[in-house]
Order: C-alpha cells, then sequence, then structure tokens
C-alpha cells in the first residue's frame, strides 16, 4: 500500500511540474551528446523471474543442482538484487528528438543452507547485460523542465552460476532487452540535470538518475 502511494505523490509531483513547465519560455535548441547514470527498480530481465521464483517458494534449484538436493531440503538464507544499474549516452538530433544507447547491469547473489543442520549447500550468482538503442519523444521542453516518451529495443546477455563445494555451473544464453517510458522528466537547464522515468523493461519500472551535457 505504501508502494501505491509513493507512486501517487510521484505522478503528481510530475503533473505539477508539468504545469509549471507550460509557463516557462522553452531554451533554444542545441545539438549535443550527454552521459549519464541511473539506477532502476523492479526491471524485467531473467535474473529477476528467479528473484520473484525465490520470494514465492524460498527455494531455487539450477538444473545442475536438481538431481542431488530436492524441495524442502534446502531454504534461502541470504539473497541481493542490485537492481538495474544504467550508463547512457545519448544524441540530441531536434528540439523534440534524442537518440540514446544504455548498458545496464543487473545482478542476482543468494546462498542455500541445509534444512538439518544449517551447513552451507550451494551459491547461486546470476548476472545480466543489456545493451538498447532507444529514440526519445520530447514533447514539453521549458527552460528547466523536459518531459518525454521513449522506446527501445536491444539485446541481453545473462550468466547463471551455480557453486558446490568446488563444482561449478554456468549457464549462459543471449535474448531480447527492450524498454518502453511512457513518461519521464527531466530537471535542470545548464550542464547538470537529474531525471526520473515511469518505465516497463530491463532498466526498470523506477528509474533516477544524473546527467551531464558534454556539448
Amino acid at each position: 500500500m505504501r508502494k501505491k502511494y509513493n507512486s501517487y505523490i510521484l505522478l503528481s509531483l510530475l503533473i505539477c511540474l508539468s504545469h509549471i513547465g507550460y509557463a516557462q519560455k522553452p531554451p533554444k535548441f542545441e545539438r549535443g551528446s550527454d552521459i549519464s547514470a541511473s539506477i532502476g527498480y523492479l526491471p524485467i530481465t531473467t535474473i529477476y523471474d528467479s528473484f520473484l521464483y525465490d520470494g514465492c517458494k524460498s527455494i531455487y534449484q539450477p538444473n545442475s543442482l536438481s538431481g542431488i538436493f530436492s524441495d524442502g531440503d534446502v531454504w534461502l538464507k541470504d539473497a541481493y538484487i542490485t537492481g538495474a544499474i544504467n550508463l547512457t549516452y545519448t544524441r540530441r538530433l531536434k528540439n523534440w528528438l534524442e537518440f540514446s544507447t544504455t548498458m545496464s547491469y543487473m545482478g542476482y547473489y543468494s546462498h542455500y543452507y541445509n534444512n538439518i543442520d544449517n551447513s552451507f549447500a550451494y551459491s547461486n550468482n546470476s548476472h545480466n547485460i543489456s545493451f538498447i538503442p532507444e529514440a526519445r519523444f520530447i514533447w514539453l521542453r521549458a527552460r528547466s523542465i523536459k518531459l518525454y516518451t521513449s522506446i527501445g529495443i536491444g539485446v541481453s546477455y545473462y550468466s547463471d552460476e551455480s557453486r558446490l563445494n568446488t563444482d561449478t555451473n554456468v549457464d549462459r544464453g543471449i535474448g531480447i532487452a527492450a524498454k518502453f517510458t511512457p513518461l519521464g522528466m527531466r530537471v535542470g537547464a545548464r550542464k547538470l540535470y537529474g531525471f526520473g522515468e515511469f518505465s516497463a523493461g530491463s532498466t526498470g519500472f523506477f528509474l533516477v538518475g544524473i546527467g551531464y551535457k558534454i556539448n
């Protein structure tokens, strides 16, 4: 319920800022490039599927360990998910159009223990790296505020590593990475700015970050 209220508050803030933006005179457009870094919450990747599975059943076994452990033999003690860590390069082409490329990383780290004596059983670490070209359409451009919508599709590489004593099994693969942002906001008129987005995809459901105009 608290997360739902937080989303309402953020959405209301975006609406208020958009009204302020309409009252401002838009600045002169300048072609150039930006770099930015952001952190995303609840990204959609194959790793997060495993994270949800752990949360529901408190046990997740890679295929290589299915013959060694059965349901109920082990339990999940430590689990950590990084969220999406994003680095983006953006090229400003027109006052309403930008193109960018994002590299996104997400990691999931977990340890499992035996139910009988609570001794360490095995670990499972997963990594996901995505590269997503993206088109961004700016529909409000004021002196200090930009509101935009964006869409992108790219490629994703994942690695799932399971360790049992000295034995290690690694499962790797390549898939599709995508991102759709119905609403994004950028605040800042000079070189340095902040931004936030509501999105669906590999970079997170909600992300915040900072950017810098190179030229």
